[in-house]
């Protein structure tokens, strides 16, 4: 359905004791990027288990697709399973 979509996206991460670069994002039509939220070496807080969350609102026309991403550099290891991320889109107008 045509119309303006508020996608979330959830992802954990353990870092363990060097924390690392990692960033989670939707793409669209396997082509637009959305960027959400990046956590670096100079800004992680925490070694461990670290949670992020994504909440954009995307429009999407007739066929198109919503994908989300994740990339991890240096250092972490994704944590999986659905008590540790989720993903959900709700059209919103």
């Amino acid at each position: 359905v045509t119309g303006t979509y508020i996608f979330t996206l959830m992802v954990n991460m353990y870092t363990g004791s060097v924390p690392g670069n990692w960033m989670i994002w939707f793409r669209v039509n396997a082509t637009t990027n959305y960027y959400g939220t990046k956590i670096g070496s100079g800004s992680q807080i925490n070694a461990g288990d670290n949670n992020i969350m994504i909440t954009l609102p995307i429009k999407l026309t007739l066929n198109d697709y919503i994908e989300p991403y994740m990339t991890v550099a240096n250092s972490g290891n994704y944590s999986s399973g659905v008590s540790w991320n989720w993903f959900s889109g709700v059209l919103i107008g």
